[in-house]
């Protein structure tokens, strides 16, 4: 579709690219611990942070990270968002898109936070943030080496 804008004319395309994505050393270890149970981050040793999504260098202190770090599976809500329109790919709405630094981290860790609320208005009500939550797993055989191999649920 082509939208004359003033002078200009906009151009609707639609791209369908399918794109490999190499994960690199770190995210493929994580990602390797989430098909085992594991969620981990990298400590920085010279401010001792524990970084969640890990890191390979540390944000604060610009050097390597040098160790894995066992984190959760509880933590803390720290931001949501709760969606109510439906988008491509993703799941029937509403649902919540929590950021929760997980016990034993000091950053947060994006993922979808199950409820079993229907309405929008009902998740706002129940959710605040400074609430526990924990990740849960998918049963190992439903894995697939991917962030959504678990979830946040209220503790």
């Amino acid at each position: 579709m082509v939208v004359q804008r003033d002078d200009l004319l906009v151009l609707g395309v639609d791209w369908h690219v399918h794109y490999d994505h190499s994960a690199g050393e770190i995210v493929s270890a994580f990602l390797k611990g989430l098909g085992n149970g594991v969620i981990q981050g990298r400590h920085c040793p010279l401010c001792g942070a524990v970084w969640l999504p890990p890191r390979a260098y540390c944000e604060r202190c610009f050097v390597a990270t040098d160790q894995w770090v066992s984190v959760g599976p509880g933590g803390v809500l720290e931001a949501f968002t709760i969606v109510g329109q439906k988008f491509d790919n993703l799941p029937e709405p509403p649902y919540v898109i929590a950021f929760a630094r997980l016990d034993g981290s000091d950053s947060s860790l994006a993922n979808f936070l199950t409820m079993t609320l229907g309405s929008v208005e009902e998740m706002a009500e129940r959710l605040a943030v400074g609430q526990r939550i924990r990740a849960e797993f998918k049963p190992e055989s439903q894995r697939q080496l991917r962030i959504t191999d678990f979830h946040y649920v209220l503790a």
